[in-house]
């Protein structure tokens, strides 16, 4: 056994001499051939030898676009101005007409004084411009003047066509005491209306929640109730007298064509109904006294003499 084993380590050491290479366990622990391709190319860093004299480099990235033009061409500036338009509306870049005081107003430099202007005509008519008288002051301006009326006269007691129908009454479109039904009656489309009365130097006035394309079609509807406080409707008159019943207010107020009844305005009764009102407050009045139109009318109100008290009105609408 002896010999056995002095010949195996002998045999080992012949074989592993000549190059001192030796495998274990799949380990390759001799050296490394000179020339062995390890099949990866050469790597370019893309760098140059840079003297001071070089160019950048291009990094493949440019300027960014931010898609603003160096010259902005804004266009030729607009014709219409409010100087160059007094009392008018810049439609566009052209001298217009406004269809309301209220469009006038709010329109970019428009007027904010109360006065005289002209507004557009067009409507269901195709009518031309018109002169007009607008409030621009008064609860927040902008109301356009549509009536005015004489509570001495019959000209717009509560059965007048003049409500009801197209014709226009000529008068002056100031805030004067000259009758008038204005073309603006027919054209201006609203949401509030806003009536005035004066009785010598004494002047009231209360503003309404009511709309329509014009007022010829308001005064064509029938019965448009409000919800104003009684009180403010015997605000508008001085020294009033009103039936304490009833109490119907607002628009083509009627409950009997033969009774009270008042086309902008209150009626009230002394029974606990509207059938009998013998008392009223507004404009276009009519009953127990068709020769006060516009006022301040009442009979039996229990406060002691009856009123015929006669006011000129104003109704303007925004």
């Amino acid at each position: 056994m002896r010999g056995s084993s002095s010949f195996l380590l002998l045999l080992l050491g012949t074989l592993a001499a000549p190059g001192c290479s030796v495998e274990r366990s799949g380990l390759y622990v001799g050296p490394a051939p000179i020339d062995e391709d390890l099949g990866v190319a050469p790597v370019d860093l893309g760098r140059v030898d840079v003297d001071g004299d070089a160019p950048e480099p291009d990094l493949g990235v440019g300027e960014p676009d931010l898609g603003i033009p160096v010259e902005v061409d804004l266009g030729t500036p607009s014709v219409c101005e409010p100087a160059l338009c007094p009392g008018r509306f810049c439609d566009g870049d052209v001298c217009g007409y406004a269809r309301s005081c209220n469009e006038l107003k709010n329109a970019p430099g428009g007027p904010t004084a109360d006065g005289h202007y002209t507004l557009d005509g067009d409507g269901p008519d195709f009518l031309t411009a018109a002169d007009a008288y607008c409030d621009m002051t008064n609860d927040e301006g902008g109301w356009t003047l549509v009536l005015k009326a004489d509570g001495s006269m019959p000209t717009f007691v509560y059965g007048s066509a003049y409500w009801t129908d197209n014709v226009e009454l000529a008068g002056s479109p100031f805030f004067d005491r000259v009758e008038a039904k204005l073309r603006t009656f027919r054209t201006v489309a609203f949401t509030q209306m806003r009536v005035v009365m004066v009785i010598a130097k004494d002047t009231n006035a209360v503003v309404l929640d009511v709309g329509a394309m014009s007022c010829v079609e308001l005064f064509n509807r029938g019965y448009s109730m409000t919800t104003i406080d009684r009180d403010v409707w015997l605000s508008m008159v001085p020294d009033p007298r009103l039936q304490d019943n009833c109490g119907a207010q607002g628009i083509n107020v009627a409950p009997q064509s033969d009774q009270a009844r008042v086309r902008i305005g209150i009626i009230g009764n002394n029974e606990n109904n509207c059938n009998s009102a013998n008392s009223r407050i507004g404009i276009g009045g009519a009953g127990e006294n068709d020769d006060v139109t516009t006022g301040n009318v009442a009979r039996y109100s229990g406060w002691g003499n009856d009123r015929n008290t006669v006011s000129f009105g104003y109704v303007f609408v925004r």
